[in-house]
């Protein structure tokens, strides 16, 4: 629950206001005209929220090391396979949703549905089982979703191979998907 939280929060709507407020303040558009590539101007809005997300995790897992004796994971680079690829997946979304937000402001409102839809498939908000079949089995193809069964199979479960390409699968698509959107309809200047 805490590594969905430092996700959606940390991760996609603080990726989503720095690229839309570095854009409306024309930081952006300069940054271009230098030497950096656009790869690397977009992975330097993430990388602070990405570290946040990685140091925040670490600092919980031992705190729940010390404080509730919880074991040592059971894969525990499933478990990091998963919070690294939900850290890309999540800032790869956060900068296509930037594409279409006008303003820091409307950023809490283009947001919200992304937030929903990760919180309600990832079973964050509502437990998988509790929803309907056929909405369960659409809501494993949302970003969150496959991060938290890495992060579970990885912790305390003995995930099968299929599961575990099935939800590596789906994470990648995601960055796929969301590296070809923001290469074509990124917007690198403000919006008039």
């Amino acid at each position: 629950m805490v590594t969905a939280s430092l996700l959606l929060f940390v991760v996609f709507y603080n990726v989503l206001s720095a690229a839309v407020a570095r854009r409306e303040e024309g930081v952006l558009q300069r940054l271009r005209t230098g030497e950096a590539t656009d790869a690397e101007v977009l992975v330097s809005l993430a990388l602070p929220s990405a570290l946040v997300t990685v140091v925040m995790t670490g600092v919980l897992v031992l705190a729940g090391f010390a404080a509730l004796d919880l074991q040592l994971p059971s894969s525990p680079l499933l478990v990091l396979a998963g919070l690294l690829l939900g850290v890309v997946a999540h800032s790869a979304l956060a900068l296509v949703t930037a594409t279409w937000t006008r303003t820091l402001e409307s950023a809490q409102v283009t947001s919200l549905p992304v937030i929903a839809v990760c919180a309600v498939g990832g079973g964050f908000a509502v437990p998988l089982d509790a929803l309907p079949p056929a909405v369960a089995r659409v809501a494993e193809f949302t970003p969150l979703a496959p991060v938290v069964e890495l992060l579970r199979a990885g912790w305390i479960g003995e995930p099968t191979f299929a599961d575990v390409a099935v939800w590596t699968g789906t994470l990648l698509g995601w960055v796929v998907v969301g590296v070809l959107l923001v290469r074509s309809g990124f917007r690198w200047s403000p919006r008039s």
